[in-house]
């Protein structure tokens, strides 16, 4: 009985030391997976800031150029009535009236 009792004690140690071994093994690959998903966040992160950075510039270009549009959209309305207006007084000069 005390041999049994012995094996069995060495094979639970065995079996303790095979556990701890696995256990370190699977922290390791954890470890490391854990540092590359951190990588690849932080990555992820700075990326989305760099876009929302982009967007936000091409959002003011846009403003201003949304600005300047109305503005020469107006001088060209301007411009229109002054080129009818010089029509119109041109063609007057071109009437005679007889009789």
């Amino acid at each position: 009985m005390e041999t049994q009792i012995g094996e069995l004690k060495g094979d639970i140690a065995t079996l303790r030391e095979d556990t701890k071994m696995d256990i370190k093994t699977l922290r390791e690959e954890l470890t490391g997976d854990l540092t590359r998903l951190s990588t690849k966040q932080a990555e992820a992160e700075q990326q989305f800031q760099d876009l929302g950075q982009a967007l936000s510039n091409t959002m003011d270009r846009v403003a201003a150029m949304e600005s300047v549009q109305e503005k020469l959209s107006k001088k060209c309305k301007t411009l229109q009535e002054k080129c009818i207006d010089l029509e119109n007084r041109s063609r007057r000069r071109n009437l005679r009236f007889v009789g």
